[in-house]
């Protein structure tokens, strides 16, 4: 509490500090026509959850096509680089936290190591985030553009005004990239991320390791998405892991913990011998789409997972997470809806079967 206490106060103290002593401006004029046509590095950073990125991965390939000679810069959490790290001309930027004010001293690595790259773009494809239109301004980038709103559109020396306000948020998307003459998204349905066969033979060997020989009925994925300061939330995923276990077989369930931080795994003492941490999110996801079916409350992991063939239950708070999926992804999704913010036990043990 009084971690979150101490970054409120700070970033409230960054924001006026600027209001009124730095306001935001550019030192000389920028010659768009140069930097719009022939871009050499692009800085792109999608949201904090995966489904941000999985969304950006849609528009990856047209932008390449689009600049043959531009090199992509991505913002991504740790866990999540493995996802990009393979794809030509494409290289993830980790960053475990990002802070909503410049006092931060990751903050400032960050925005002096991209400024060393000499950055032409710089694309900000949060809808709300002070941290990430703070790192688009402060990254030395020619060009700055967003999806705005009234309170950060003054960093930004370009502004679309062809976004629209309301509608999901691949159309949001589409309309930014539509200004470098990139139009998306690419395949809809399909996405870079694949599988070889001997990651499938891999994850499946390691799945019979961990099946008992004496259980029966499917064998259970579950993976979780949680971020630090989200305490009403983990609270009700302990609840429902705790019910899933009691009505489960344990001998057929497997419980990746790779998308929670380490501070609250650490807590969840009780449910060791059902969970496992993947250190690679890609072998994460092999061993979950070898699972009969999947349990997940992550949007962007549900998405992938269904992908590449498996059956997942979506648990979902929050329905606008949805519109950032498109109808092909749906597929082998099924929708499970919490009720009173609280996840159903009842439907996803149903689901189960």
């Amino acid at each position: 509490m009084s971690t979150g206490l101490l970054e409120n106060i700070l970033t409230r103290t960054d924001t006026l500090l600027e209001r009124f002593l730095r306001p935001p401006e550019d030192e000389q004029p920028v010659s768009f026509r140069q930097y719009l046509t022939d871009p050499r590095k692009i800085l792109l950073i999608p949201g904090e959850n995966l489904v941000d990125l999985l969304c950006l991965l849609d528009f990856i390939p047209l932008t390449l096509e689009r600049f043959p000679l531009a090199e992509l810069l991505v913002l991504v959490h740790p866990e999540h680089a493995g996802l990009i790290e393979n794809i030509p001309r494409v290289r993830p930027v980790t960053l475990s936290h990002r802070s909503p004010h410049t006092f931060d001293s990751v903050f400032r690595k960050t925005v002096a190591a991209f400024r060393l790259e000499k950055l032409d773009w710089a694309l900000n494809l949060t809808e709300s985030g002070r941290a990430e239109t703070l790192l688009a301004y402060h990254s030395g980038a020619k060009i700055r553009i967003g999806l705005t709103n009234d309170q950060d559109k003054r960093y930004y020396n370009l502004i679309v005004k062809s976004i629209p306000e309301k509608g999901n948020f691949f159309q949001k998307v589409s309309s930014l990239f539509q200004a470098f003459q990139i139009k998306g998204p690419y395949k809809s349905g399909q996405s870079l991320f694949q599988l070889t066969d001997e990651e499938r033979a891999r994850a499946e060997h390691f799945l019979k390791r961990r099946k008992s020989a004496r259980s029966r009925g499917n064998f259970i994925g579950c993976a979780l998405e949680l971020r630090p300061n989200q305490k009403k939330l983990e609270r009700s995923l302990q609840v429902f892991i705790e019910g899933l276990i009691a009505h489960l077989d344990p001998l057929h369930l497997l419980i990746a913990e790779t998308l929670v931080p380490v501070d609250i795994q650490r807590k969840w003492t009780n449910i060791k011998a059902y969970t496992y941490h993947f250190n690679d999110m890609k072998q994460m996801i092999a061993v979950l789409t070898a699972c009969d079916k999947v349990i997940t409350n992550s949007v962007g992991l549900a998405c992938i997972l269904g992908r590449l063939g498996a059956k997942v239950g979506l648990m979902i708070i929050d329905r606008e997470d949805i519109s950032r999926l498109n109808q092909a992804d749906m597929a082998n999704i099924q929708i499970i809806s919490a009720e009173d913010r609280e996840f159903p036990i009842q439907q996803v043990i149903k689901f189960t079967h």
